[in-house]
């Protein structure tokens, strides 16, 4: 073997090792990006896209992503318009969440709680139907606290309260999804 092409050949093993090299890096650092990624940004990310949401109890809910706030989403139904609110704490499974990411924007406002989207409900009068791990109620929200809400139960098939309507409180830590019927 020539001495020229020993050297050919050590510089083509050189290249292939410094390739590797940059592809192991590279990859290592991919995997250290990926473990920052929180699925609140994800789900930022996959505004208007459909996703489907796996929630504790079973029950699955799917639409567009519309709106993702610090710790709930809301999804719209396209076939008749309803909006689910889903408590992000409630969620075990995504299905069809894009790998795209978007992170909040830079400012100093914190993304609306749960509490916030409730009160815009209570404020429209928004009939709604909540679901929790105690069951599923029901009814219009009478009023929205920091930890809990006052819902005014409708019997079965009635769009306004009777006289003497049984109303209840939900802790927001217990619910696990709320839609409504609300003109956006």
């Amino acid at each position: 073997m020539s001495l020229e092409r020993m050297f050919e050949d050590l510089e083509s093993r050189m290249d292939h090792l410094e390739s590797e090299e940059r592809r192991a890096v590279t990859e290592e650092l991919t995997r250290a990006e990926r473990a920052q990624v929180l699925v609140l940004d994800r789900l930022r990310g996959a505004v208007g896209h459909d996703i489907r949401a796996h929630l504790r109890d079973g029950a699955v809910v799917g639409g567009e992503v519309v709106e993702v706030g610090a710790d709930w989403v809301r999804l719209r139904s396209g076939a008749d318009a309803r909006s689910a609110w889903l408590v992000l704490g409630a969620i075990v499974l995504l299905e069809g969440l894009p790998e795209r990411v978007r992170e909040p924007g830079r400012t100093r406002l914190r993304p609306p709680g749960l509490g916030t989207a409730l009160r815009t409900l209570a404020r429209d009068r928004a009939l709604v139907h909540v679901r929790t791990a105690a069951g599923e109620m029901r009814g219009r929200i009478a009023g929205v606290g920091q930890d809990a809400l006052d819902l005014r139960l409708l019997p079965s098939g009635e769009q306004r309260p009777a006289s003497g309507t049984r109303a209840v409180t939900i802790l927001l830590s217990g619910i696990l999804s709320i839609t409504a019927q609300r003109p956006d």
